[in-house]
């Protein structure tokens, strides 16, 4: 992977970082403050994010797609004439093996 996965903790980190310099921002890395608790808050969010980023990478494998498999039958035209929406993958070489 390109990028580093961050936990809670390093997004948080990152997160406080980007703020502008001064007195108030400061209590950003602090977890007891209310701009911490916020910063801690945005870092789980952004942390989720990550996950499904990742996992919804994965699927551009069509061994891997879960989530996307119906966007991916669309892509390729399934289903069409040779497939409806009755008809399972498994059945296919049957019809195939018919003709």
């Amino acid at each position: 992977m390109i990028f580093e996965n961050l936990d809670i903790d390093k997004q948080s980190t990152l997160l406080a970082s980007h703020l502008p310099v001064g007195r108030v921002w400061e209590q950003a890395f602090s977890g007891d403050s209310n701009i911490g608790k916020l910063i801690a808050g945005l870092a789980v969010e952004f942390y989720r994010i990550e996950l499904q980023t990742g996992r919804i990478a994965s699927e551009i494998d069509v061994h891997e797609a879960d989530q996307l498999l119906e966007d991916w039958e669309k892509s390729v035209g399934i289903p069409n004439f040779y497939f409806n929406t009755n008809t399972s993958i498994c059945s296919l070489p049957h019809r195939q093996l018919r003709k």
